[in-house]
């Protein structure tokens, strides 16, 4: 997706939350996020209309939950490719004797 239409999803998201009466869109968009189970607030409604929000099956249980898969359940970003603490390897050659 371009820069330019995700800004322009940005700001039709925008026309449609922050319009002055109510809006049917509005109430639409908050219906469907009843529907799957999710709180209905700003930024929960934001995340669906961009696309963010997608269902996701729990193999254990096969229960599908619609969530934000960028973010993980605790608040945070999901921290795949980052490394633990953990002291770095030694490398080869330390068990050598010495002559």
């Amino acid at each position: 997706m371009r820069y330019s239409d995700t800004k322009d999803k940005k700001e039709a998201f925008n026309r449609i939350w922050f319009k002055k009466y109510n809006s049917s869109m509005k109430d639409k968009l908050m219906s469907k996020l009843i529907v799957r189970g999710v709180e209905p607030t700003e930024k929960n409604a934001f995340e669906y209309w961009m696309g963010y929000i997608r269902p996701v099956i729990d193999n254990r249980t096969g229960k599908v939950d619609h969530v934000n898969a960028r973010w993980s359940k605790y608040g945070g970003k999901n921290k795949k490719n980052e490394k633990k603490n953990t002291k770095p390897r030694r490398m080869g050659g330390y068990n050598k004797k010495k002559n």
